[in-house]
């Protein structure tokens, strides 16, 4: 494993207790854990391609997955900003969203329904927990309505 700032190291220690009670440690080992990459993250299933724009409007949801889509590794959504860029060249957002379905959330609904077949759907600034609360920056996933 090459040094960098993902990867950590972690000393252990194997300890064993005699009859008498006395402990010893009886082995010792280094080793160098590297975080998780960043998680994937797609709208529908769908990463920078097209998505049907009826399916879009009546089921849009932010899928966050582990990398490898490990059912052991769960993402909590926190907050992410959404925009569409129409074809015309207007946009629509940015709307602050913290729903990873869409139509859960108001404003995104709203803008949503703007959203015509060409457009550009983006949804940028994605934030999410892991298991241990720490914040991870997602990135970033857009998709054309169809």
């Amino acid at each position: 494993m090459s040094d960098d700032s993902a990867t950590k190291s972690l000393t252990a220690f194997t300890d064993a207790t005699n009859p008498k009670g006395i402990t010893t440690t009886v082995n010792i080992v280094k080793l160098r854990v590297k975080d998780l990459p960043p998680p994937n993250v797609t709208i529908n299933g769908v990463r920078n391609e097209t998505i049907s724009l009826v399916e879009f409007k009546t089921k849009g949801e932010l899928i966050i997955n582990s990398f490898d889509d490990d059912p052991n590794i769960k993402y909590q959504l926190v907050k992410y900003q959404f925009m569409i860029r129409k074809k015309n060249g207007e946009l629509v957002g940015p709307i602050d969203g913290s729903q990873a379905i869409f139509n859960n959330q108001e404003s995104v609904r709203t803008a949503i329904s703007k959203a015509e077949s060409g457009d550009r759907v983006y949804i940028t600034d994605i934030i999410a927990t892991d298991r241990g609360g720490n914040h991870i920056q997602v990135g970033l996933v857009s998709a054309i309505l169809e």
